[in-house]
């Protein structure tokens, strides 16, 4: 009966047919695209462990997108099984303490920028010639973007936008209004100018994270809630 049927459609339906077939028995047997891929294959968009010790970055399980590690005492060995973790692989750079550069890293994470000028942390961005995400920068970014700079970093990471730490507490407090305020503002004007934004909260109370997960969904930010303040754990 299905040859009786077959026999009597025409020339270019049967073509058709033929095709389809041909498309559904491919299409069962193909691998996912790439982009679905990255996104299984990377189950976080940034992870900063600056403060685990070697032997614990050696047992790490996850895998990033970005991964932001301290470069001291690691090895050849050690930066190939951390490249098997990340897309993209950063070293942290504080500038109070070390300004140069790194081998082995697709980018730096730098850190204090505050402490110095314009002009020296502009020169070291440009000396490392990479990557760059600059953490708890306002003033200077704002220069950055001010003098039209910008395309010299390509993100930035931001603490206590909804709480801080406060002297003698072990918890977090709210963020004052003013302070979180002007720091809700910088991050939406370094959206603004193409920068990507990544709000970093140590809060455990999940209200916290709440507000800081649907405000960051809703602005197209990165919402990162860390676990210990030295970054020591994924």
């Amino acid at each position: 009966m299905i040859y009786l049927c077959y026999s009597i459609i025409g020339d270019n339906m049967k073509k058709i047919i033929l095709m389809l077939c041909l498309f559904l028995l491919v299409g069962c047997h193909s691998k996912p695209s790439s982009h679905i891929k990255d996104r299984i294959h990377y189950n976080s968009e940034m992870g900063i462990l600056t403060g685990m010790k070697k032997d614990q970055l050696m047992k790490i399980k996850k895998k990033y997108n970005r991964l932001v590690v301290s470069s001291k005492g690691l090895s050849k060995e050690n930066l190939a099984f951390l490249r098997k973790h990340a897309n993209k692989l950063y070293a942290r750079i504080d500038m109070r303490k070390d300004r140069n550069k790194v081998e082995g890293f697709d980018g730096y994470f730098l850190t204090h920028t505050e402490d110095y000028s314009y002009d020296e942390v502009v020169s070291t961005i440009k000396s490392l010639n990479s990557s760059i995400i600059i953490h708890n920068g306002k003033n200077f970014v704002l220069k950055l973007i001010k003098n039209k700079q910008t395309s010299l970093i390509e993100a930035i990471s931001q603490e206590s936008v909804f709480t801080s730490s406060k002297k003698g507490l072990k918890t977090r407090v709210p963020t004052s209004k003013k302070k979180s305020d002007a720091l809700k503002d910088y991050l939406a004007v370094a959206k603004k100018n193409k920068l990507e934004v990544f709000v970093i909260e140590f809060t455990k109370k999940s209200d916290w994270i709440a507000v800081m997960n649907a405000y960051c969904k809703h602005r197209g930010y990165h919402a990162m809630q860390v676990k210990k303040a030295n970054y020591s754990k994924e």
